[in-house]
């Protein structure tokens, strides 16, 4: 954090839930099964944060960086081990602006409620977009630190 105003970090997300990946593609890369998507991306953090000493302020922040998105094939009932097999993959480029209303509630937390929307470019996986891929999003976070 840079003058109480400009915030230089990194950051990484990735999805938790399983998506089923669509039809088409079980039969593009021959699937003898149910496939799932996984996403996963991360990069540079660059924020800037106005009048961070009022009770609430805002800032507005971005995410530049690279990700991955694959397709597997998986069996039930080795599913929750983790054992994929038939992976398709391809990196893409994420780029993801943001606003966020803060709120200062000690000297070392605030609490940070925000939206933002991602922008993918770079998918190439039969049965995804790069639209498939991003779109708005919200976050609440729990900052502590000396700000």
């Amino acid at each position: 954090l840079i003058n109480h105003t400009f915030l230089i970090g990194g950051g990484g997300y990735g999805l938790v839930s399983k998506i089923r990946g669509a039809q088409s593609a079980v039969l593009f890369y021959n699937f003898n099964d149910d496939i799932k998507i996984d996403f996963g991306y991360g990069g540079l953090v660059l924020e800037y944060i106005g009048q961070p000493d009022n009770l609430v302020h805002y800032s507005i922040s971005a995410l530049i960086g690279a990700g991955g998105v694959f397709y597997s094939s998986y069996y039930p009932e080795i599913f929750y081990s983790g054992d994929f097999t038939d992976s398709h993959n391809s990196a893409v480029f994420v780029f993801e602006p943001g606003i966020n209303a803060e709120m200062n509630i000690t000297t070392f937390f605030r609490i940070d409620a925000g939206i933002s929307y991602r922008l993918v470019t770079g998918t190439d996986v039969a049965g995804l977009k790069n639209s498939d891929l991003g779109g708005p999003a919200a976050s609440l976070a729990f900052k502590f630190g000396a700000f």
